[in-house]
């Protein structure tokens, strides 16, 4: 559980555009491993698991970055 905390404030510390160039490499990563699996190539399936769980992560950062920023352009 801590693990995924500090995974989360590392991302809140990155910009938005290293957030949008994670998400599409961990999207990639997760399709190679959909298709690994379907072909029985991927015995980890454990994998997929922890890579969506990324996704979402980064998801969440981003969106969390997006609704900050109108708030403090509407102090402004």
């Amino acid at each position: 559980m801590a693990k995924a905390t500090s995974e989360s404030n590392n991302l809140r510390t990155l910009s938005v555009p290293e957030l949008n160039s994670q998400l599409d490499t961990l999207r990639r990563e997760f399709w190679q491993q959909r298709l690994k699996v379907r072909e029985g190539a991927l015995p980890q399936t454990h994998l997929l698991k922890q890579s969506r769980r990324q996704i979402a992560r980064i998801q969440t950062a981003l969106r969390q970055q997006q609704q900050a920023v109108p708030a403090s352009k509407a102090s402004s």
